[in-house]
C-alpha cells in the first residue's frame, strides 16, 4: 500500500478562463495491474465502518459532452471469494460534477473494469489515479445459472438473442384486410388484403381492384421504383 496525495482535478467552462481546484486529501490507494488475482484482498477502506472500496481511474479522460463516458478503471477482476459488486460514485466525485452511474461487476468477470461517467458541466478532465468509484462487494443468491463464464466481456448481454416479432416473409407476406370507402360511390366501400405495415409512403392497388365506377385523378408524378 502506497500513500501519496490524491491528484487534482481541473474543470474549465467554455467561456471562462479560470481554472476550478477540485483537489481531495490525502487518501491511501494501491496501483493496480491486471493480474488473476483477488482484487478485493487488494483494497483497503478508507475506514473501519467502510462499505465499499475505491477504485481509481487507470488514464487520463476527458470528458466533453454530456453523453455517458466509458472509463477505465485501476481494477480487474475477478473480485475474488465468488464476491459480485455494485459500482458506484463516490459523494466527493458527484459534488464535483464527476456522475458515475451504477454498475454491477460479476463475480466471473476477470477483465479490466470500466466506470459509466457523465457530467452535467462539460468539459471536464479526470487525471489519471482520480478515486470516482467505490466497489460495494456482496454475495449473489442466485441459484440457477448458466453453465458458462462472462470472462472479460462487458457492456453487453450473455444471453441468447431475443425475437420481439417474428412473421414468415415467403410467398405469404404478412397481410391483414384493408377496407376502402368512397363516399356516394357504389360500392360505398372495398375489400382487399395488403401488406401489413410496409413503410411506404404510398400505397399501389392494381387497376384490376379499382371499381370502374370510382373516379381516377392524374398524378402529377411518375414512379420512380418500387
Amino acid at each position: 500500500m502506497s500513500k501519496r496525495s490524491s491528484p487534482h482535478l481541473f474543470c474549465r467552462t467554455t467561456s471562462e478562463s479560470e481554472e476550478i481546484d477540485l483537489s481531495r486529501e490525502e487518501m491511501d490507494f494501491s496501483i493496480l495491474v491486471a493480474t488473476n488475482g483477488d482484487l478485493l484482498s487488494r483494497l483497503a477502506a478508507s475506514t473501519r465502518g467502510s462499505a465499499g472500496v475505491d477504485v481509481c481511474t487507470a488514464k487520463p479522460v476527458v470528458i466533453d459532452s454530456n453523453k455517458i463516458h466509458k472509463v477505465p478503471l485501476d481494477a480487474f477482476g475477478p473480485l475474488g471469494d465468488g464476491m459480485s459488486a455494485f459500482l458506484m460514485g463516490r459523494s466527493s466525485a458527484t459534488i464535483q460534477g464527476i456522475i458515475v452511474h451504477l454498475g454491477l461487476i460479476d463475480a466471473d468477470f476477470s477483465g479490466q473494469i470500466h466506470a459509466m461517467v457523465s457530467t452535467p458541466t462539460p468539459p471536464l478532465t479526470i487525471p489519471k489515479g482520480t478515486q470516482i468509484a467505490q466497489l460495494v462487494p456482496f454475495k449473489s443468491s442466485v441459484s440457477k445459472t448458466e453453465d458458462r463464464l462472462r470472462g472479460d466481456g462487458s457492456f453487453g448481454s450473455t444471453g441468447p438473442p431475443q425475437e420481439h416479432w417474428t412473421a414468415v416473409l415467403t410467398k405469404d407476406h404478412p397481410e391483414m384486410l384493408c377496407t376502402l370507402s368512397m363516399a356516394g360511390a357504389m360500392p360505398s366501400e372495398i375489400h382487399l388484403r395488403g401488406l401489413l405495415d410496409s413503410r411506404a409512403d404510398v400505397s399501389i392497388l392494381s387497376l384490376a381492384a379499382w371499381p370502374p365506377q370510382w373516379p381516377l385523378s392524374l398524378a402529377k408524378t411518375s414512379i420512380a421504383g418500387l
